[in-house]
Protein backbone atom coordinates (compact mmCIF):
# COMPACT_ATOMS: atom_id res chain seq x y z
CA UNK A 1 0.00 0.00 0.00
CA UNK A 2 1.11 3.87 -0.54
CA UNK A 3 2.26 5.66 2.38
CA UNK A 4 -0.17 8.31 1.58
CA UNK A 5 -3.08 5.89 1.37
CA UNK A 6 -1.91 4.11 4.88
CA UNK A 7 -1.82 8.11 5.91
CA UNK A 8 -4.95 8.50 4.93
CA UNK A 9 -6.00 5.72 7.01
CA UNK A 10 -4.00 7.08 9.94
CA UNK A 11 -5.43 10.31 10.00
CA UNK A 12 -8.56 8.81 10.75
CA UNK A 13 -7.48 7.50 13.88
CA UNK A 14 -5.98 11.07 14.55
CA UNK A 15 -9.36 12.76 14.96
CA UNK A 16 -11.11 10.08 17.32
CA UNK A 17 -9.82 11.24 20.76
CA UNK A 18 -9.20 14.52 19.36
CA UNK A 19 -13.26 14.85 20.04
CA UNK A 20 -13.33 14.78 23.60
CA UNK A 21 -9.56 15.68 24.82
CA UNK A 22 -10.46 19.24 23.24
CA UNK A 23 -13.24 20.00 25.61
CA UNK A 24 -11.15 19.08 28.59
CA UNK A 25 -9.22 22.13 29.14
CA UNK A 26 -12.69 24.37 28.77
CA UNK A 27 -15.06 22.52 30.63
CA UNK A 28 -14.47 24.62 33.60
CA UNK A 29 -14.78 28.00 31.26
CA UNK A 30 -18.25 26.81 29.76
CA UNK A 31 -19.52 26.31 33.47
CA UNK A 32 -18.16 30.28 33.95
CA UNK A 33 -19.86 30.76 30.66
CA UNK A 34 -23.28 29.30 31.45
CA UNK A 35 -23.55 30.04 35.49
CA UNK A 36 -27.08 28.93 36.15
CA UNK A 37 -26.47 25.96 34.90
CA UNK A 38 -26.05 22.56 36.68
CA UNK A 39 -22.77 21.32 36.57
CA UNK A 40 -23.98 17.57 35.21
CA UNK A 41 -24.95 19.61 32.04
CA UNK A 42 -21.49 21.04 32.08
CA UNK A 43 -20.11 17.67 32.28
CA UNK A 44 -22.07 16.31 29.57
CA UNK A 45 -20.59 18.60 26.89
CA UNK A 46 -17.80 15.79 27.53
CA UNK A 47 -20.11 12.68 28.03
CA UNK A 48 -22.72 13.61 25.58
CA UNK A 49 -21.62 11.96 22.35
CA UNK A 50 -20.35 9.01 23.61
CA UNK A 51 -24.31 7.73 24.23
CA UNK A 52 -24.75 8.85 20.67
CA UNK A 53 -21.77 7.28 19.56
CA UNK A 54 -22.54 3.39 21.34
CA UNK A 55 -25.65 2.29 19.16
CA UNK A 56 -23.96 4.33 15.70
CA UNK A 57 -20.77 2.21 16.36
CA UNK A 58 -22.52 -1.07 16.64
CA UNK A 59 -24.92 -0.02 13.54
CA UNK A 60 -21.87 0.86 11.49
CA UNK A 61 -20.01 -2.40 12.29
CA UNK A 62 -23.23 -4.37 10.56
CA UNK A 63 -23.36 -1.62 7.79
CA UNK A 64 -20.08 -2.74 6.64
CA UNK A 65 -21.73 -5.78 5.32
CA UNK A 66 -23.66 -4.04 2.63
CA UNK A 67 -22.31 -0.39 2.52
CA UNK A 68 -18.89 0.38 1.10
CA UNK A 69 -16.55 1.92 4.10
CA UNK A 70 -15.35 5.01 1.75
CA UNK A 71 -19.00 6.01 2.08
CA UNK A 72 -19.34 5.61 5.20
CA UNK A 73 -16.62 7.61 6.08
CA UNK A 74 -17.44 10.84 3.88
CA UNK A 75 -20.70 10.50 5.37
CA UNK A 76 -19.04 10.01 9.60
CA UNK A 77 -16.40 13.08 8.47
CA UNK A 78 -19.36 15.39 7.44
CA UNK A 79 -21.02 14.52 10.84
CA UNK A 80 -17.91 15.00 12.50
CA UNK A 81 -17.19 18.26 11.27
CA UNK A 82 -20.44 20.21 11.44
CA UNK A 83 -21.64 18.48 15.24
CA UNK A 84 -17.82 19.68 16.40
CA UNK A 85 -17.76 23.26 15.25
CA UNK A 86 -20.89 24.51 15.69
CA UNK A 87 -21.37 23.76 19.08
CA UNK A 88 -19.20 26.94 19.18
CA UNK A 89 -21.63 29.37 17.79
CA UNK A 90 -24.34 28.26 20.14
CA UNK A 91 -25.84 30.60 22.93
CA UNK A 92 -27.57 27.84 24.90
CA UNK A 93 -26.74 24.94 26.80
CA UNK A 94 -28.98 22.62 25.20
CA UNK A 95 -28.08 23.72 21.39
CA UNK A 96 -24.98 22.88 22.46
CA UNK A 97 -25.56 19.49 23.61
CA UNK A 98 -27.76 18.93 20.72
CA UNK A 99 -24.86 19.63 18.26
CA UNK A 100 -22.73 17.37 20.87
CA UNK A 101 -24.91 14.54 19.80
CA UNK A 102 -24.73 14.86 16.08
CA UNK A 103 -20.62 15.16 16.69
CA UNK A 104 -21.08 11.74 18.70
CA UNK A 105 -23.07 10.25 15.40
CA UNK A 106 -20.15 11.44 13.39
CA UNK A 107 -17.57 9.59 15.34
CA UNK A 108 -19.36 6.40 15.88
CA UNK A 109 -18.95 5.87 12.35
CA UNK A 110 -15.12 6.92 12.27
CA UNK A 111 -14.44 4.53 15.26
CA UNK A 112 -14.63 1.11 14.22
CA UNK A 113 -13.72 2.25 10.46
CA UNK A 114 -10.54 3.77 11.90
CA UNK A 115 -9.32 0.32 12.72
CA UNK A 116 -11.20 -2.53 10.44
CA UNK A 117 -9.58 -0.84 7.50
CA UNK A 118 -6.32 -1.33 9.19
CA UNK A 119 -7.58 -4.74 9.45
CA UNK A 120 -8.55 -5.17 5.77
CA UNK A 121 -5.38 -3.71 4.33
CA UNK A 122 -3.05 -5.64 6.89
CA UNK A 123 -1.74 -8.85 8.48
CA UNK A 124 0.76 -10.23 10.93
CA UNK A 125 3.27 -8.12 12.37
CA UNK A 126 2.13 -4.92 10.17
CA UNK A 127 -1.05 -5.26 11.46
CA UNK A 128 0.42 -5.10 14.75
CA UNK A 129 2.55 -2.23 14.01
CA UNK A 130 -0.19 -0.08 12.64
CA UNK A 131 -2.46 -1.19 15.41
CA UNK A 132 0.68 0.64 17.53
CA UNK A 133 1.00 3.70 15.21
CA UNK A 134 -3.34 4.08 14.95
CA UNK A 135 -3.28 4.18 19.10
CA UNK A 136 -0.01 6.53 18.39
CA UNK A 137 -1.57 8.79 16.16
CA UNK A 138 -4.75 8.91 18.51
CA UNK A 139 -2.92 10.19 21.18
CA UNK A 140 -1.11 12.91 18.78
CA UNK A 141 -4.09 14.03 17.65
CA UNK A 142 -5.10 14.35 21.54
CA UNK A 143 -1.63 16.35 21.83
CA UNK A 144 -2.31 19.04 19.50
CA UNK A 145 -5.50 19.39 20.61
CA UNK A 146 -5.39 19.93 24.13
CA UNK A 147 -2.68 22.48 23.65
CA UNK A 148 -4.15 24.24 21.22
CA UNK A 149 -7.48 24.41 23.02
CA UNK A 150 -5.70 25.56 26.03
CA UNK A 151 -4.08 28.57 24.04
CA UNK A 152 -7.79 29.31 22.23
CA UNK A 153 -9.86 28.95 25.08
CA UNK A 154 -7.58 31.78 26.77
CA UNK A 155 -9.55 34.23 24.28
CA UNK A 156 -12.76 32.41 24.20
CA UNK A 157 -14.44 29.21 25.25
CA UNK A 158 -16.11 29.34 21.47
CA UNK A 159 -12.63 29.29 19.59
CA UNK A 160 -11.43 25.61 20.41
CA UNK A 161 -14.76 24.05 18.64
CA UNK A 162 -12.68 25.24 15.63
CA UNK A 163 -10.46 22.20 15.82
CA UNK A 164 -12.99 20.22 14.64
CA UNK A 165 -12.17 21.25 11.00
CA UNK A 166 -8.86 18.95 11.26
CA UNK A 167 -11.72 16.71 9.87
CA UNK A 168 -12.07 18.35 6.38
CA UNK A 169 -8.35 17.58 5.74
CA UNK A 170 -9.29 13.86 6.74
CA UNK A 171 -12.24 14.25 4.31
CA UNK A 172 -10.11 15.40 1.42
CA UNK A 173 -7.51 12.45 1.98
CA UNK A 174 -10.54 9.98 1.99
CA UNK A 175 -11.58 11.48 -1.09
CA UNK A 176 -8.22 11.05 -2.93
CA UNK A 177 -6.29 8.30 -1.43
CA UNK A 178 -8.32 5.68 -0.27
CA UNK A 179 -8.80 2.67 -2.28
CA UNK A 180 -12.48 1.14 -3.08
CA UNK A 181 -13.07 -2.15 -1.36
CA UNK A 182 -15.78 -4.25 -2.96
CA UNK A 183 -17.96 -5.44 -0.69
CA UNK A 184 -18.39 -9.49 -0.42
CA UNK A 185 -20.73 -11.20 -2.74
CA UNK A 186 -23.55 -13.68 -2.52
CA UNK A 187 -25.32 -14.68 0.47
CA UNK A 188 -23.75 -13.20 3.87
CA UNK A 189 -23.40 -15.68 7.16
CA UNK A 190 -24.76 -14.30 9.99
CA UNK A 191 -22.40 -11.82 12.39
CA UNK A 192 -20.99 -13.92 15.35
CA UNK A 193 -18.93 -11.96 17.82
CA UNK A 194 -17.03 -14.56 19.95
CA UNK A 195 -16.48 -14.98 23.65
CA UNK A 196 -13.29 -13.27 23.45
CA UNK A 197 -14.49 -9.91 21.66
CA UNK A 198 -17.17 -9.64 24.91
CA UNK A 199 -14.38 -10.35 27.09
CA UNK A 200 -12.39 -7.98 25.51
CA UNK A 201 -15.49 -5.46 25.81
CA UNK A 202 -15.78 -5.29 29.15
CA UNK A 203 -12.25 -4.96 29.96
CA UNK A 204 -11.95 -1.96 28.06
CA UNK A 205 -15.00 -0.72 30.10
CA UNK A 206 -12.95 -1.48 32.93
CA UNK A 207 -9.87 0.65 31.56
CA UNK A 208 -11.98 3.70 31.17
CA UNK A 209 -13.80 3.57 34.59
CA UNK A 210 -9.76 3.73 35.66
CA UNK A 211 -8.59 6.44 33.20
CA UNK A 212 -11.76 8.75 32.91
CA UNK A 213 -11.41 10.89 35.91
CA UNK A 214 -8.54 12.45 34.21
CA UNK A 215 -10.48 14.27 30.73
CA UNK A 216 -13.91 14.80 32.84
CA UNK A 217 -12.77 15.90 36.29
CA UNK A 218 -8.81 17.45 36.01
CA UNK A 219 -9.93 20.69 34.66
CA UNK A 220 -11.40 21.39 37.99
CA UNK A 221 -9.45 19.73 39.84
CA UNK A 222 -6.02 21.91 38.58
CA UNK A 223 -8.25 25.13 39.64
CA UNK A 224 -9.55 24.05 43.21
CA UNK A 225 -6.13 23.07 44.12
CA UNK A 226 -4.55 26.34 42.43
CA UNK A 227 -1.89 25.04 40.22
CA UNK A 228 -2.98 26.68 36.88
CA UNK A 229 -5.35 27.48 34.32
CA UNK A 230 -6.86 25.71 31.32
CA UNK A 231 -3.47 25.78 29.48
CA UNK A 232 -2.31 24.36 32.45
CA UNK A 233 -4.92 21.26 31.79
CA UNK A 234 -4.22 21.08 28.58
CA UNK A 235 -0.41 21.02 28.43
CA UNK A 236 -0.51 17.94 31.79
CA UNK A 237 -3.33 15.85 29.84
CA UNK A 238 -1.07 15.95 26.69
CA UNK A 239 1.41 14.26 28.63
CA UNK A 240 -0.79 11.51 29.36
CA UNK A 241 -1.02 11.64 25.02
CA UNK A 242 2.20 11.89 24.79
CA UNK A 243 3.46 9.39 26.86
CA UNK A 244 1.14 6.97 25.11
CA UNK A 245 2.22 8.26 21.73
CA UNK A 246 5.72 7.11 22.90
CA UNK A 247 4.67 3.80 23.87
CA UNK A 248 2.40 3.19 21.40
CA UNK A 249 4.69 3.70 18.99
CA UNK A 250 6.97 1.02 20.49
CA UNK A 251 3.88 -1.26 20.72
CA UNK A 252 5.13 -4.08 19.10
CA UNK A 253 8.51 -4.80 20.62
CA UNK A 254 6.76 -4.23 24.00
CA UNK A 255 4.19 -6.93 23.26
CA UNK A 256 7.10 -8.59 22.32
CA UNK A 257 8.97 -8.13 25.27
CA UNK A 258 6.20 -8.79 28.50
CA UNK A 259 4.90 -10.93 26.54
CA UNK A 260 2.20 -13.07 28.90
CA UNK A 261 2.64 -9.43 31.15
CA UNK A 262 1.59 -6.84 28.95
CA UNK A 263 -2.02 -6.36 30.51
CA UNK A 264 -0.89 -6.93 34.37
CA UNK A 265 2.41 -4.29 33.25
CA UNK A 266 -0.40 -1.71 31.67
CA UNK A 267 -2.92 -1.88 34.55
CA UNK A 268 -0.08 -1.83 36.99
CA UNK A 269 1.27 1.82 36.05
CA UNK A 270 -1.91 3.20 34.88
CA UNK A 271 -3.24 2.32 38.49
CA UNK A 272 0.24 4.01 39.75
CA UNK A 273 -0.52 7.11 37.97
CA UNK A 274 -4.23 7.87 38.94
CA UNK A 275 -3.25 7.14 42.59
CA UNK A 276 -0.63 9.11 41.97
CA UNK A 277 -2.60 12.20 39.97
CA UNK A 278 -5.19 12.44 43.48
CA UNK A 279 -2.57 12.83 45.82
CA UNK A 280 -0.35 15.57 44.10
CA UNK A 281 -0.44 19.02 45.22
CA UNK A 282 2.26 20.46 42.60
CA UNK A 283 2.15 20.57 38.38
CA UNK A 284 5.10 18.59 38.67
CA UNK A 285 3.59 15.91 40.33
CA UNK A 286 0.63 16.02 38.19
CA UNK A 287 2.77 15.95 34.97
CA UNK A 288 4.56 13.01 36.37
CA UNK A 289 1.24 10.98 36.99
CA UNK A 290 -0.22 12.43 33.67
CA UNK A 291 3.23 10.39 31.84
CA UNK A 292 2.21 7.45 33.49
CA UNK A 293 -1.26 7.40 33.18
CA UNK A 294 -0.22 7.96 29.31
CA UNK A 295 2.47 4.76 29.35
CA UNK A 296 -0.54 2.46 30.82
CA UNK A 297 -2.85 3.19 28.31
CA UNK A 298 -0.12 3.86 25.41
CA UNK A 299 -0.01 -0.69 25.80
CA UNK A 300 -3.61 -1.64 26.73
CA UNK A 301 -5.50 0.45 24.23
CA UNK A 302 -3.97 -1.17 20.94
CA UNK A 303 -3.70 -4.48 22.61
CA UNK A 304 -7.47 -4.53 23.22
CA UNK A 305 -8.35 -3.85 19.64
CA UNK A 306 -5.37 -6.24 18.20
CA UNK A 307 -6.45 -8.96 20.35
CA UNK A 308 -10.21 -8.20 19.21
CA UNK A 309 -9.88 -8.33 15.27
CA UNK A 310 -7.44 -11.66 16.07
CA UNK A 311 -10.24 -13.27 17.77
CA UNK A 312 -12.94 -12.45 15.29
CA UNK A 313 -13.53 -13.79 11.21
CA UNK A 314 -12.40 -11.51 8.49
CA UNK A 315 -15.92 -10.59 7.57
CA UNK A 316 -17.04 -10.16 11.54
CA UNK A 317 -14.25 -7.84 12.67
CA UNK A 318 -15.59 -4.50 11.98
CA UNK A 319 -18.80 -5.38 13.93
CA UNK A 320 -16.27 -6.80 16.82
CA UNK A 321 -14.07 -3.64 16.94
CA UNK A 322 -17.82 -1.72 16.83
CA UNK A 323 -18.28 -4.15 19.98
CA UNK A 324 -15.14 -3.27 21.54
CA UNK A 325 -15.67 0.48 20.87
CA UNK A 326 -18.74 0.52 22.53
CA UNK A 327 -18.08 -0.32 25.58
CA UNK A 328 -15.44 2.27 25.95
CA UNK A 329 -17.66 4.81 25.37
CA UNK A 330 -20.24 3.81 27.32
CA UNK A 331 -17.67 3.51 30.18
CA UNK A 332 -17.27 7.70 29.06
CA UNK A 333 -20.81 8.30 29.31
CA UNK A 334 -21.36 6.09 33.25
CA UNK A 335 -18.12 6.93 34.51
CA UNK A 336 -19.06 10.50 36.30
CA UNK A 337 -21.65 8.69 38.00
CA UNK A 338 -19.63 5.70 38.84
CA UNK A 339 -17.44 7.36 40.35
CA UNK A 340 -19.96 10.20 42.16
CA UNK A 341 -21.42 6.90 43.30
CA UNK A 342 -18.25 5.45 44.51
CA UNK A 343 -17.34 8.99 46.59
CA UNK A 344 -21.23 8.71 47.99
CA UNK A 345 -21.13 5.44 48.62
CA UNK A 346 -17.55 5.58 50.66
CA UNK A 347 -17.96 9.18 52.06
CA UNK A 348 -14.69 10.39 49.97
CA UNK A 349 -15.04 13.50 48.72
CA UNK A 350 -11.63 15.26 48.98
CA UNK A 351 -10.82 17.29 45.52
CA UNK A 352 -8.59 14.56 44.31
CA UNK A 353 -11.18 11.46 44.91
CA UNK A 354 -12.08 10.30 41.41
CA UNK A 355 -8.33 9.75 40.66
CA UNK A 356 -7.93 7.64 43.85
CA UNK A 357 -11.35 6.01 43.30
CA UNK A 358 -9.83 5.57 39.11
CA UNK A 359 -6.75 3.79 40.42
CA UNK A 360 -8.73 1.41 42.91
CA UNK A 361 -10.86 0.44 39.88
CA UNK A 362 -7.44 -0.28 38.05
CA UNK A 363 -6.54 -2.20 41.44
CA UNK A 364 -9.63 -4.33 41.00
CA UNK A 365 -8.53 -4.96 37.21
CA UNK A 366 -5.51 -5.84 38.22
CA UNK A 367 -6.40 -8.58 40.69
CA UNK A 368 -9.29 -9.97 37.63
CA UNK A 369 -6.64 -10.53 35.49
CA UNK A 370 -4.69 -12.49 37.77
CA UNK A 371 -8.02 -14.84 38.08
CA UNK A 372 -7.87 -15.27 34.81
CA UNK A 373 -4.65 -17.30 34.99
CA UNK A 374 -6.30 -19.64 37.10
CA UNK A 375 -9.82 -20.25 35.39
CA UNK A 376 -8.97 -19.05 32.11
CA UNK A 377 -11.86 -16.60 31.46
CA UNK A 378 -10.26 -15.29 28.41
CA UNK A 379 -8.06 -17.76 25.85
CA UNK A 380 -6.12 -17.16 23.15
CA UNK A 381 -8.15 -17.44 19.67
CA UNK A 382 -5.80 -20.39 18.80
CA UNK A 383 -6.28 -22.42 22.11
CA UNK A 384 -9.97 -21.87 21.67
CA UNK A 385 -10.02 -23.63 18.06
CA UNK A 386 -7.81 -26.56 19.29
CA UNK A 387 -10.30 -27.24 21.62
CA UNK A 388 -12.67 -29.79 20.23
CA UNK A 389 -15.21 -29.47 23.16
CA UNK A 390 -15.88 -25.94 22.62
Amino acid sequence: MRTISKATILSVSFLIIMASSAMSPIIADIGEAFPDVDELLIKMVMTLPALFIVPMTLSTGLLTRHVHKKTLLIIGLSLYVVGGTGGGFMNSIYALLAFRAVLGLGIGILLPLATSLIADFFDGPERSKMMGYSTAIKNLGSIVSTVVAGVLVLYSWRYPFAIYTFGLVTLVLVLLFLPDQDLPEGPKPRAQISRNVWILGISHFIVIQTFYAIPAHLSVYVKTIGIGTGLTTGLLISLVTLGSFVVATRYHQIKNALRGKLVFFGLAVLSAGMFLTGFSTTTWGVGVAMTLVGFGLGVLAPNIYLQASIDSKPLDVALALAVVSSFSYFGQFVSPLILAGLGNLFGYDAPGAPFVLGGSIGVVAIGIVLLNVRFKWYRPWPEILADKSL
